[in-house]
């Protein structure tokens, strides 16, 4: 007579070997069911597999985390921290998440750096990129020299919980001239991140490398190009960097130092209105109300060779928003870009645009051989939802991309000083849930906020406090 198979009988490797595939949130589940299981729960490989789970399913870079000096309570907390945020806007009973932890990064530049620099007058913060995981931040801080507007670029370690202090890793001055920081993005080889800033007249990108990761941080210049006009949207994908300016497309490998320009065909009454590109391994996208161009991207080509190509658009795509408004209205159409984390060559990502409805999208890749007249992408249509409601945002509302948190969807708003995440009524599979979620991120200031930048994976919130004070708001407990 055969015995009844128990969980304990099939021993502790091959336990802790099945609990390698769960989710970090399902593995705490499984542990609360008997002795054997809690056991197998409590080693560290346990949730070294998790985290590592975590950090991919987040595209959060690998080495943000130095697991090697780790206690299991930590690897545990990381681990769970998507789940944990997640949990926190799905349960609160009063549409609002008030901070666990915060500290401020004040506005100060040492005497030191004021003679190395020659700064006459420092107004205060620019710009803010937060990096995936919330430990790496990189800030821009105005100056004066000689009557002259600058920028002081600094990159924080900001530590993996709200009780760390903060350390500042590299600092540098990118340009003579005023800069803004436009973008960050993860080196392919992962060992470091693409810092993309932009400078006006003359019209310029830059583009540096920060090394974030070595014994001794730094900044350096890695490449820089002149562009039509200023840049009206720009999208990052792994050395490729794509932008709309002045009418015209330009994609351009800035490691390769290659690139390749045409002609939008945007009229006149679309100069005024900000057109959203999107960068794909052989595409560009570009967002209008109402409609989707398509384009396929020539081959690039060095700098002195001829790079404006006639280039003409593959395919427009306007059937998918039968519906919505198409008057291009900038109070209540919000195009909510795919984040250069969450976006590369085997995900393609999400699609979220807002008017009278809201449609969710994703980005599908055709299969190799399909008709060359036809583009490498196409966005398809999960579903529309009548529960995203952004007609409340004013004017200057500043909404942030999809980004994915425990297999959910959520996108940050900043509206007349107050913080909003909405978590979608879909999951990233395209299943429904039961209603989309809207809550208040409190930040306890009566002063301006500006700059706001969310890690949801990590429950971590960064914003400058007028102008001269930044904010470091943890919404999860450290364990």
């Amino acid at each position: 007579m055969l015995q009844s198979l128990r969980l304990h009988a099939l021993g502790l490797d091959v336990l802790i070997h099945i609990m390698a595939f769960l989710r970090p949130s399902d593995i705490i589940s499984m542990r609360q069911t008997c002795k054997a299981l809690n056991v197998a729960s409590i080693h560290r490989v346990v949730w070294l597999n998790a985290l590592e789970q975590m950090v991919e399913e987040h595209h959060i870079p690998s080495a943000t985390f130095q697991t090697s000096s780790m206690d299991i309570a930590t690897l545990e907390h990381l681990a769970l921290s998507p789940a944990k945020f997640a949990a926190l806007i799905e349960n609160s009973p009063d549409e609002e998440v008030r901070p666990c932890s915060v500290r401020i990064l004040q506005d100060h530049i040492s005497k030191e750096d004021k003679a190395k620099y020659g700064i006459t007058k420092c107004p205060g913060y620019s710009d803010v990129l937060l990096a995936p995981g919330g430990r790496f931040l990189v800030t821009s801080e105005d100056f004066m020299k000689s009557s002259a507007l600058r920028n002081l670029v600094r990159v924080w370690d900001l530590g993996i919980c709200g009780r760390d202090k903060t350390k500042l890793l590299a600092q540098k001055v990118l340009s003579k001239k005023h800069i803004r920081l436009r973008s960050l993005s993860l080196a392919p080889d992962g060992e470091g991140f693409y810092l993309v800033s932009e400078q006006k007249r003359p019209y310029k990108l830059f583009v540096h490398m920060i090394t974030a990761f070595d014994q001794l941080p730094r900044i350096h210049h890695l490449n820089e190009m002149e562009i039509p006009g200023l840049a009206d949207s720009l999208a990052v994908l792994g050395t490729r960097l794509a932008v709309i300016a002045h009418r015209t497309v330009l994609v351009w490998d800035f490691e390769a130092d290659l690139s390749v320009s045409w002609d939008s065909g945007l009229g006149p009454d679309d100069i005024d209105y900000p057109s959203p590109i999107h960068l794909y391994p052989e595409n560009v996208m570009l967002y209008r109300p109402g409609k989707l161009g398509i384009w396929k991207i020539p081959q690039l080509r060095s700098e002195k060779d001829t790079i404006h190509v006639e280039n003409r658009r593959l395919l427009t795509l306007s059937d998918l928003f039968e519906g919505t408004d198409e008057s291009g209205d900038d109070d209540i159409s919000f195009n909510l870009l795919q984040s250069p984390w969450s976006h590369s060559f085997c995900d393609l990502g999400f699609l979220g645009i807002s008017g009278e409805g809201f449609r969710l999208f994703r980005i599908e890749r055709l299969q190799a051989g399909h008709d060359a007249k036809l583009p490498g992408i196409l966005p398809s249509l999960i579903g529309p939802s009548d529960s995203v409601d952004l007609s409340y945002l004013e004017p200057g509302a500043s909404v942030g991309a999809l980004e994915p948190c425990d297999r959910r969807l959520m996108f940050v708003v900043e509206n007349e000083g107050d913080v909003w995440v909405h978590r979608l009524d879909m999951l990233a599979d395209g299943s429904k849930l039961s209603s989309m979620k809207k809550i208040q991120l409190v930040l306890d200031t009566v002063d301006t906020i500006d700059h706001v930048q969310v890690c949801f994976a990590t429950g971590r919130l960064c914003a400058a406090v007028g102008a001269r004070e930044l904010r470091i708001i943890d919404f999860l407990q450290a364990p």
